[in-house]
Order: C-alpha cells, then structure tokens, then sequence
C-alpha cells in the first residue's frame, strides 16, 4: 500500500495511521487511504499541508469538489461523496483528539442528503438470475469454479472478499447443515448457511481441480494458462472481472459483485423470506438497512391497497 499513502502532506500523513487502525479489512484500509489521497491533492492545489491551515470555507469548498472525479471528470453520486468526506473529517478530528486543532472545521458541514429508503446497486430478478447462472459454460474447471463462486455469492449473500479468503476447512457441518465460516465485516466471525445444491457444486469443482488440498488450501485458485489451477487464493478482483463479465452476457451494465448480494437479499424478501430471516441471513445489525437492499418494493399485483378490496361497492 506504499504507493496509495499521501505524499508531502503533514496534515494527513501524520494520522492516516490512527485513522485506519480499528479497520479490520485490507480492502477498507486500502479505500481510506484512496480517499486521503483525494483530500491530499486538493489541499496541495490549495498550498494547504498543515492542519491548521484548513478553514471551514476550505472543508465546505472540498465537500462540492467532490461532487466530479478531477482524474475521470464523471460525477460521484451523493453516498460517495458522504464517504470521502467522512474520511477527511476522521483526519481532522483525529489532529482535533491530538490537540493540533482547537476544533474540526469539517464538524459543522452536514452530509449530503440521501435517499435512505433505496439500496444504489443493480438487483437481479428471478429470469435475470437464472440467465446469469445458465451463462457459465462448466465443462472446464475454470467454468466449474466459476459457477461454485457465482452460485455461493448469489445464493448466500457473501461479500466478495469473504469469498475470496474462505479455505477448504471453512467449509463444515452445523446440526445437519452444511455451512460457511467467515470473516466478515468489522472483523465478525459468522455462519451463513449454504444450500446442498451449492456445496455439490464447489465438491464438483474441487474433484475436477486435481488439486491436492489440505484443510488450509484456499477453497478458490487461480489459473494458469491451458485450464490449470495453481496454488495461489484468488483475489477479490478475480470475482469482480468474472462477474462483469457475465452481467455483460445477459445484458447488464454497471453490475458488480455487491450487485450479487443486493440481488439476493431482494429475491429471498420477494420469496416470502420474513425481513428479520433475511437481515439475519445477510448479517445485517438493522432490518432498515436490509430493507433498503428491497429494490421491487412498489408491487402491483399484490398490493397493500388490494387489501381492502371488501369496500368496493356491489351493484
């Protein structure tokens, strides 16, 4: 990560390491630093590198620079923006709990306001779904652990870095059940449930592999060339070119590997799966934010205002 930290910029440097101390995750560690490196470049375009140089009107002015990529000139969308913002303010506040600053000029500045009722990712339905699936040609092993992954992200709700860490002993049984133990988000240790037909179809991939593997083999490889699985654990990027690769198949753009978990979630709600049954199931701490993952909420043929259909009048 050497080359992601900000360069000649006191004020960050000197606490991007207390700010990404508590992130458990490779991934979120990597993205803050992104993020720094953004609020870096608009105080070096400014000739502002220590903390007490930043004003209120700089954090107001940075928070609608933001607003478009300087590198892409393509706008952010509004959560986005909050995120990168939260990071700069994590900064300030830090240099704020050090006693470089006597306040945090970014305190004051609201994020901007989102519509918390919806989730920003793409969710497939039932045809779209089963499209994606029927796409992957299986008759190679690439093909067979690229349906053993598809099938576990889309079936399970796993985040992709979780899928992409899980060795071959994470993989268990629980009262019947065959499961998954992961780490996931915030460093949690969890069980998700995963569905016979999904485990048959990862035994699938491991028998064709070849592989010898041990209780501490990655569950998933890479590839060299000529259809050969080597030794080494795939990387999340691995999953994300897989899954844009076959949205593209069936005609779907902007799809990404948490498209994947928002298309779970909002199948098994439309499958009469309670809320409480599937904020547990995608691991969620508050049923609101599995809620906002329900994409197809407003639903004609079955809605709340057909409900008192015993009003109408009868002539």
């Amino acid at each position: 990560m050497k080359d992601l930290v900000p360069v000649g910029v006191p004020a960050i440097d000197e606490v991007m390491q207390t700010v990404t101390k508590r992130l458990h995750s490779e991934r979120s560690k990597i993205e803050y630093i992104q993020d720094a490196n953004v609020f870096a470049k608009f105080l070096i375009e400014r000739g502002k590198t220590s903390a007490q140089e930043i004003t209120y009107v700089d954090m107001v002015n940075y928070q609608d620079w933001l607003a478009v990529n300087q590198d892409t000139n393509k706008h952010r969308s509004r959560r986005r923006i909050n995120r990168m913002f939260s990071v700069a303010r994590q900064v300030l506040d830090i240099h704020k709990r050090m006693g470089t600053l006597a306040y945090n000029p970014a305190e004051a500045i609201d994020s901007l306001a989102v519509d918390e009722d919806a989730s920003p990712h793409i969710a497939l339905n039932k045809e779209q779904a089963t499209a994606l699936l029927a796409a992957i040609d299986t008759s190679t092993r690439y093909g067979k652990q690229e349906y053993a992954v598809m099938s576990l992200l889309l079936r399970t709700g796993l985040r992709r870095a979780e899928c992409a860490s899980l060795k071959v002993k994470d993989l268990d049984m629980d009262s019947g059940h065959y499961i998954a133990r992961v780490l996931g988000k915030g460093g949690m240790n969890s069980i998700v449930k995963v569905p016979v037909d999904v485990k048959n179809y990862i035994q699938e991939w491991l028998d064709a592999s070849g592989r010898t593997v041990t209780l501490e083999s990655p569950l998933f490889v890479g590839f060299s060339r000529g259809d050969h699985p080597t030794a080494i654990q795939i990387n999340p990027k691995w999953i994300e070119r897989m899954v844009v690769k076959y949205a593209s198949k069936i005609g779907m753009k902007r799809f990404t590997p948490h498209s994947l978990r928002a298309s779970f979630i909002t199948l098994v709600l439309e499958n009469d799966a309670t809320l409480i049954q599937t904020q547990y199931a995608a691991r969620h701490k508050d049923p609101r934010q599995t809620e906002r993952y329900q994409r197809r909420k407003l639903n004609l043929n079955d809605n709340a205002v057909d409900k008192l259909s015993f009003l109408s009048r009868r002539d």
